[in-house]
């Protein structure tokens, strides 16, 4: 409000990050609060999963094995990425505690659709995606739906329905399957 003209959104975002989270922590929750944020005023929910996502699957529809191995690696990288800041902000020593504590079920979140952009890549660099979606993904969709929090927008539940071919109804949770585990 002091100054509306030179007002930076992300410089303030950034800054507000830095100095709830910590200097030691902030890259790890920037990453965590990048893929939980959502609003009505702006489009780009969960940007970066989202672009990581949409060219992941065009690259993996195209028939070339090159390509799809690259798509792979690349979406193995960014979900390793996202393990990487999950696990410092559930498991590490943190500057602020009460914040994760407050966040833990979106963090929680999170390190499951981490650990389903590894499976997908892990399949798709196998050359099995197309067979084993279903059996592999279909437990952490399942699980990111009982959690019952809002993760990556919308960008990772609808990859992981449309790989699946499990399309339930707005409000309706995804049962587990045989099991109920984690692939």
């Amino acid at each position: 409000l002091a100054d509306p003209e030179g007002y930076d959104p992300d410089a303030s975002w950034r800054r507000a990050i830095r100095d709830v989270a910590g200097e030691a922590d902030h890259e790890a929750f920037a990453l965590f609060a990048e893929n939980t944020l959502s609003s009505c005023l702006n489009v780009d929910d969960a940007p970066t999963v989202t672009r990581s996502l949409e060219s992941f699957l065009f690259r993996c529809s195209t028939g070339d094995p090159s390509e799809t191995a690259a798509a792979a690696t690349d979406l193995a990288s960014l979900g390793g990425w996202l393990a990487d800041a999950t696990d410092h902000l559930l498991h590490g020593p943190v500057v602020n505690p009460a914040l994760v504590a407050e966040c833990r079920p979106w963090i929680e979140a999170v390190a499951v659709g981490a650990a389903a952009l590894g499976a997908m890549a892990g399949l798709a660099g196998d050359g099995r995606l197309e067979q084993d979606a279903r059996s592999v993904l279909h437990p952490y969709l399942a699980e990111l739906r009982r959690r019952r929090v809002r993760v990556f927008g919308d960008a990772l539940d609808m990859a992981l329905s449309d790989l699946t071919g499990t399309h339930v109804r707005p409000g309706e949770l995804t049962p587990a399957g045989p099991g109920g585990e984690l692939a």
